[in-house]
């Protein structure tokens, strides 16, 4: 479980020196297929992320990359301009978090 310390605690607002705006990233967790992948690369496109993320991706991992993206949700061709980072586990995910970024978690439904 994540638990939130003062370190981990972002201030609205906070920038550092030389940023013109903030950024923002969006992830799937446990994503069963190429699909759920082209959907998530789709949607942060649309959304103005800067990258997308997977925790624990069900389907191949190479799959997105060989069939020249992200299987056939991936309309725009977004994967050409957002990097995609995948990891093995949360806490792969929680050590890698950049500096004075906080997770937001949507449940949407899931099992």
């Amino acid at each position: 479980a994540l638990r939130a310390s003062r370190e981990d605690v972002c201030v609205p607002g906070e920038q550092r020196p030389g940023e013109s705006a903030g950024w923002c990233a969006i992830g799937i967790f446990r994503g069963k297929s190429e699909n759920n992948h082209g959907t998530l690369w789709r949607s942060a496109y649309q959304l103005g992320a800067s990258f997308i993320f997977t925790v624990q991706a069900r389907h191949e991992a190479g799959a997105a990359a060989r069939s020249l993206g992200a299987g056939t949700a991936d309309t725009t061709g977004a994967w050409r301009h957002l990097p995609c980072f995948r990891y093995g586990s949360f806490d792969e995910l929680a050590s890698s978090q950049p500096e004075a970024c906080c997770l937001v978690a949507v449940e949407m439904g899931g099992e």
